[in-house]
């Protein structure tokens, strides 16, 4: 099909049909727009979110994971400046601990800054709630 014809189809000219296409390719052309061509095109427009690892629960998972190595991390500091030094083995352990109770208890949460809670998700003694 010629772009005439299919600016005929979408009643629009080619001239607009031009923009669409640029708007396309740019990523501002509307949703509206786009299911216009694809009507016209006797097509069904289809819009998806598709994760870039194996799967929605593997990038969960390596979030938590994430997380867990900034929080762990951030604790075997504070215990080197007391002179408490961890065995990276032991870290290890723990960074699959945290990972999996993040997992377990918050997996909605993982993209806050949870390294960094805030007044509200603290304890009465401090503790991350």
């Amino acid at each position: 099909m010629s772009s005439a014809q299919l600016a005929a189809r979408m009643s629009i000219s080619r001239q607009s049909l031009e923009a669409l296409e640029v708007r396309e390719v740019a990523g501002t052309a509307t949703f509206e727009a786009l299911r216009r061509a694809a009507d016209a095109l006797d097509c069904d427009l289809v819009y998806a979110l598709v994760p870039r690892r194996e799967s929605l629960d593997a990038a969960v998972a390596a979030q938590a994971h994430r997380v867990a190595e900034r929080l762990v991390q951030r604790a075997g500091h504070t215990m080197a400046l007391e002179e408490q030094h961890v065995r990276a083995r032991e870290t290890e352990n723990q960074i699959a601990v945290v990972t999996r109770r993040l997992l377990a208890e918050w997996p909605r949460d993982l993209w806050d800054d949870i390294a960094n809670p805030t007044p509200r998700q603290r304890g009465a003694n401090g503790d991350v709630a």
